[in-house]
């Protein structure tokens, strides 16, 4: 009983987690073309050229700068590890479940906007399944009707790892200059970009 209390308030958490970040992640969608755009003025740039100057991080990281520690910095450890470990059998049971309704070759007959959406669930499930997601597994098996046996420790375990890496995504877009930025007044705004542009020259007269 204890763990299925621990349980519920983990996907409560979950949940919250995943809508803010997707609405953080829109949020900074926007403040990127505006920031680009201001920083295109301030440099008396094409808007265009300055695509790789946006910065991304707290550590004012450029898109390049990203792009070259794409594989080392989108993984986080625990996934890694997590794909190394032997499957869970309660996921590998309900994954079969959710198989035998959308596996992609049972899906032949459906319509086409059905057949996406149900390979799009059964690639959320795979994914799940790679990274002994408990969390990932149930929704999908919740969206089919297909009841899911409780988790153990090791999965609430897992379930903690998961919401801790969602929340430091979250701090760590907080803590950017693109989002201090953002929200900063006129006159914060005009401080952080001088900044900004004096820290790309700097970096561009060392190169």
């Amino acid at each position: 009983m204890e763990l299925e209390g621990k349980y519920e308030l983990l996907i409560i958490r979950n949940k919250y987690l995943k809508t803010s970040l997707k609405t953080i992640e829109k949020i900074m969608d926007t403040a990127q073309v505006l920031f680009s755009k201001s920083l295109s003025k301030e440099l008396g740039y094409p808007e265009e050229t300055n695509k790789n100057t946006t910065p991304a991080t707290k550590n004012n990281k450029t898109k390049q700068d990203q792009k070259q520690t794409t594989k080392t910095t989108d993984q986080p450890e625990e996934i890694i590890e997590a794909k190394k470990e032997k499957k869970d059998q309660n996921l590998k049971d309900v994954f079969k479940k959710i198989a035998s309704q959308i596996h992609p070759d049972k899906l032949q007959n459906f319509p086409e906007f059905e057949k996406d959406y149900k390979k799009s669930l059964f690639e959320k499930a795979r994914m799940a399944l790679e990274t002994n997601d408990y969390y990932g597994i149930v929704e999908v098996a919740e969206e089919l009707g297909i009841e899911s046996p409780p988790p153990n420790k090791e999965q609430i375990e897992l379930m903690k790892k998961t919401n801790q890496g969602l929340e430091n995504k979250i701090k760590e877009i907080q803590n950017s200059v693109l989002w201090s930025w953002y929200y900063a007044d006129d006159e914060a705004k005009k401080l952080l970009m001088s900044k900004y542009i004096e820290r790309l020259q700097k970096m561009h007269a060392g190169t």
